[in-house]
Formats: C-alpha cells, structure tokens, sequence
C-alpha cells in the first residue's frame, strides 16, 4: 500500500466509515458511503494533499474505490 493510499484508507476509516467496516483497497466505496460522504471524502483529499479536485473529477469511475481515489491524488500531485 502506497503513502497515499495509507492516508485515503485512514481518512475513511476514521471519518466517514462506522467502526468495524473492513476496507481494502478495492473495497466499493459507494457501497459504503452516500453521495455527502463523497464531498467530505473530496474534501478531506483535497485539504490533506492540497490538491484541488474538479468538479467533473467526481465520478463514480474516480471514487469507486481506495485504489482508484489513490490513482486520482497520485494523477494531481504529478
């Protein structure tokens, strides 16, 4: 698991998912959480990361899953 994979995983793990939920890395994320939970999933990433995510990149392809968000951070940060 990459740095920023580690850091997207503990962000939800601690902010956005109930105790107990077991999450890997392609775990489907909109199983779990509803479309708010993905804008405080964004903004969480962003204010981490300082990156900016458009809003175009808010995609149900972006954000299925840790490794997919991980694929969008490490795109931004070149």
């Amino acid at each position: 698991m990459s740095d920023v994979s580690a850091i997207i995983h503990e962000c939800l793990t601690t902010d956005l998912l109930e105790p107990g939920v077991e999450l890997t890395e392609d775990t489907p994320l909109l199983e779990l959480i509803d479309s708010m939970g993905i804008l405080t999933l964004v903004g969480l990433v962003e204010d981490e990361f300082d990156i900016t995510i458009d809003a175009d990149e808010v995609s149900a392809q972006n954000f299925a899953s840790v490794k997919t968000v991980t694929g969008l951070v490490e795109a931004k940060l070149g």
